[in-house]
């Protein structure tokens, strides 16, 4: 087989891969808010939280199978497709994103206990997505899956920089997409366009995929805890605690940082300044 018929063929099955992976989450949510929520919403939330980290971890898994063959700049359009996707196509108040339930509870609208379930829900999510891919993997339809799945059999970290760096690059990623919706909304009128979500949607994930440009071969800039460890969890060349020092808790200390800045934002703002934004 040519070059060019291989990377048709590789193209086709990675874009079956998005396509299969999608619907199944969609028809999951489904079953899960017609036959579980109506009779546990602990248990209902803990499985869309499940459900919907996996839909993100497997596509942002198999992305790398487009930056192997096709190499950076069509890693970064599908990238930003996908983020764009899962904004409008996730249940609303699910983003298959730890940070969200985190910055629920530093919010003050949930409490510990329910945050570290829903995070450790989070956290299968992203596990059963890496052993989901493995197994399309497994099937042997292109030869760069087949390298994928090779390589997966000893995987090696993607963090490549000193964990003081590394712990700064995460937690900068994070605490810079946690801001920018906030310092739009915080210098801008009450009915300007940059306060409109069609608008900071594109420019948050030209934000995100920017970063990871430049953290990708650094840390990987997951911004994500359950997606980073979901890929790099358990690889040779970072011990468990530095993976989750890096992973998880700047990411976290990020968002509560966020948080309390905008909390501070608002104090400081005059009545009159107050009641501008809210119009």
């Amino acid at each position: 087989m040519s070059t060019e018929d291989q990377d048709s063929l590789t193209m086709v099955v990675s874009l079956l891969y998005f396509a299969f992976t999608i619907l199944l989450s969609r028809f999951l949510c489904s079953l899960i808010f017609s036959f579980i929520l109506h009779r546990s919403k602990t248990v209902a939330t803990c499985l869309l939280d499940f459900v919907t980290t996996f839909q993100v971890s497997a596509c942002s898994i198999e992305n790398a199978t487009f930056l192997r063959r096709y190499g950076m700049p069509t890693y970064l359009t599908v990238l930003f497709c996908q983020l764009y996707w899962n904004a409008i196509s996730l249940p609303t108040g699910y983003s298959g994103n730890p940070c969200q339930n985190w910055r629920q509870f530093v919010a003050g609208r949930a409490k510990l206990a329910g945050t570290a379930g829903r995070m450790a829900c989070q956290l299968a999510g992203g596990q059963a997505a890496f052993w989901f891919a493995r197994s399309f993997w497994s099937v042997g339809l292109t030869a760069t899956h087949g390298q994928r799945l090779a390589a997966s059999a000893s995987c090696i970290s993607d963090l490549t920089v000193p964990g003081a760096a590394g712990f700064g690059l995460e937690f900068l990623g994070v605490f810079a997409d946690s801001m920018l919706v906030a310092g739009l909304a915080a210098f801008s009128s009450g009915d300007s366009w940059l306060r409109h979500e069609e608008v900071q949607r594109p420019l948050l994930y030209m934000l995100s995929t920017w970063l990871t440009y430049h953290g990708l071969y650094l840390t990987g800039m997951y911004s994500n805890p359950a997606n980073a460890s979901a890929q790099t969890l358990g690889c040779r060349g970072t011990p468990l605690w530095l993976h989750f020092a890096v992973y998880w808790a700047a990411p976290l200390v990020a968002v509560s940082l966020g948080h309390r800045l905008e909390a501070v934002a608002a104090v400081t703002q005059t009545p009159a300044e107050r009641h501008e934004k809210q119009q």
